[in-house]
């Protein structure tokens, strides 16, 4: 069985397979700076250099990455985040990717899955397979060994290197002619890199990762302290590790393997919610510091003086397409009122202004079928003059695992990782209005409420017309 921690303080369970610790996206404290990336990225299963070109053939599939945070319309870019970055804030980006999978049907039981055991539902297409994490044991692959690999890492933020090491095309094997493939799983080792600068447009405060050689883990954080200050010198690469590693979605479509057709593969992923930092004013961090400190600063990375680094899990929103078909985006802009969720007490108290945000709801579709939505992704941006030093920090938007149409009324609903559980209902697309959410206020963020929770009717704004992103 596969397990992701989504909530802190239960105890964790037996890991066989590794999946992504929800517990970053859902609970991460969030605020601050953001990073960004303007690259489109492709990879491949081996080391040798992209021969990839001329027309693709029947019976194949081309796979690759695309930063659709690169692709905004005006009105979008007029509304970013106060304390957002140019693209070259984020130097590298590396993560080591093990493998990535479709399945026709997986098992899903709260935030762990499994291959489904129905023999007439076990077909998968291997889409990338990294052959020297075979060799390595995901478990006890930790902060020393990911510091000493100079392999296997990628890096996320480099174009030269991705379009020319990681693009490819593969061939659909003939057993797989009309199996419908639904689940998509991307799986990394739990450590990952990063080296970036970061500015805060109120303070006027630059921030830079360092070199980090002292590593705590607990329980349920894990933390790397830096060298040396964030707030002085040029930018480093630091080592950071998560709970888990990797990503589950189901389509929004299944993919119908028809072995007379070509097709691509596309990851869209925004980079404006990978990286975000903000500083704790009121536990300032040691060498030696205790549970609770650590627990409560729910950072990646950070130095003595309270600045962190927050790494959530990279969002992907994986989109299947017949060649020559193209693909275009959709942006709402969702307002969340701090004044407007349940909260759960928080001291010291923070002004309800402080936890404005928009959410950054990036809907994604085929030409050939407009009414389908293929795939989402969502992330925070402020609204608001923030103060790094209120001790509220904003967290990221819980990932959207599943997408649904309502028959009824033509709206769009959708669910965070377990699919009993709602996130946003009621969105009516190509136009502004009003839908819900399902969320409250808590101490480590914004958490997803229950199915039989009511939710919290909010407006949206729709950032027309779409646009081409592939």
């Amino acid at each position: 069985m596969q397990v992701v921690n989504v909530f802190p303080n239960m105890p964790k369970k037996r890991q066989m397979v590794p999946v992504p610790n929800l517990t970053w996206w859902i609970f991460g404290l969030v605020v601050a700076a953001v990073v960004g990336v303007t690259s489109f990225l492709l990879f491949h299963a081996s080391d040798k250099k992209s021969t990839l070109g001329g027309l693709p053939t029947p019976g194949t599939m081309r796979i690759g990455f695309r930063n659709t945070g690169a692709v905004t319309s005006a009105r979008e870019q007029g509304i970013e985040d106060k304390h957002v970055l140019a693209a070259s804030g984020l130097k590298s980006l590396q993560y080591h990717l093990r493998d990535v999978t479709m399945y026709e049907d997986i098992t899903v039981s709260g935030t762990a899955w499994n291959p489904s055991t129905d023999p007439t539902k076990q077909s998968k297409l291997t889409l990338y397979s990294n052959g020297n994490s075979a060799q390595l044991d995901y478990n006890t692959y930790g902060f020393t060994e990911a510091l000493a690999d100079t392999k296997n890492y990628v890096d996320l933020a480099d174009t030269k290197t991705l379009t020319e090491r990681l693009s490819f095309e593969i061939k659909l094997d003939a057993s797989l002619a009309g199996k419908q493939l639904q689940w998509v799983v991307v799986n990394w080792m739990k450590p990952i890199k990063f080296q970036a600068e970061f500015y805060d447009a109120d303070t006027k405060t630059t921030l830079v990762s360092k070199t980090a050689s002292n590593f705590r883990s607990f329980t349920s954080s894990n933390f790397s302290i830096m060298d040396t200050s964030m707030e002085s010198g040029t930018s480093q690469l630091t080592t950071i590790v998560l709970n888990n590693g990797g990503f589950f979605t189901r389509l929004a479509e299944p993919f119908v393997v028809d072995l007379t057709k070509t097709y691509r593969c596309l990851f869209a992923f925004n980079p404006d919610g990978v990286l975000k930092v903000a500083k704790n004013p009121f536990i300032p961090l040691s060498t030696t510091d205790n549970f609770a400190s650590f627990e409560f600063q729910k950072g990646s990375a950070g130095d003595l003086a309270g600045n962190y680094v927050f790494v959530p899990m990279l969002p992907l929103a994986p989109i299947i397409y017949a060649e020559g078909d193209k693909i275009f985006k959709e942006v709402y802009i969702l307002h969340i009122l701090g004044s407007g969720l349940p909260a759960v007490p928080v001291s010291p108290p923070v002004p309800d202004s402080a936890k404005n945000c928009d959410i950054v709801l990036e809907v994604y579709y085929r030409e050939s079928a407009p009414q389908n939505v293929a795939a989402a992704t969502a992330i925070t941006r402020l609204t608001t003059t923030s103060d790094l030093t209120s001790g509220f920090v904003q967290p990221a938007f819980p990932t959207i695992f599943f997408i649904e149409k309502d028959a009824s009324n033509g709206k769009m609903n959708f669910r965070p990782y377990n699919p009993n559980y709602k996130l946003i209902h009621g969105l009516k697309r190509g136009e502004s209005g009003a839908c819900q959410v399902f969320m409250y206020e808590g101490m480590a963020g914004y958490y997803v409420t229950l199915e039989n929770q009511t939710g919290v009717t909010i407006t949206y704004d729709y950032q027309g017309p779409p646009i081409q992103v592939a």
